[in-house]
């Protein structure tokens, strides 16, 4: 998803999902991709699913954005999101996560057929139970 403003900080919520082991836990992207098309770009989401692109396996997520900086209307946008790539890091003491992704994302953003290459920084801090 092709951030307006990356600077922003709006509240998203995640959700976390045990590894079969139970030692591991992993983002529920279904839902967390949801609140963050809603956090970032004030847009309606329609749905994530997973898929196969020409780049591997994917998330599809569909969503509704204004048509404009100054427009009303909604339009109906498609985002195919595939990982290439991660290294992450975590401190228990401090409660806290840092990951470094490597996201390509192909759909249309601006034109049809568009592709955007991300470096994503998350990071996670547990502030309460």
């Amino acid at each position: 998803l092709r951030l307006p403003d990356v600077n922003a900080e709006p509240k998203a919520m995640w959700r976390f999902m045990p590894d079969s082991s139970g030692s591991a836990s992993y983002p529920d992207w279904t839902f967390t991709f949801s609140n963050l098309v809603s956090g970032f770009l004030g847009a309606e989401p329609g749905g994530v699913r997973q898929t196969e692109s020409i780049d591997g396996p994917a998330l599809e997520v569909n969503y509704k954005v204004a048509d404009g900086m100054l427009s009303s209307e909604k339009k109906d946008r498609q985002a195919t999101l595939t990982w290439l790539g991660a290294d992450t890091w975590q401190d228990p003491k401090a409660q806290s996560f840092l990951c470094e992704e490597w996201i390509r994302q192909r759909g249309e953003v601006v034109t049809a057929g568009d592709v955007f290459d991300y470096k994503v920084l998350t990071v996670l801090r547990r502030l309460r139970e």
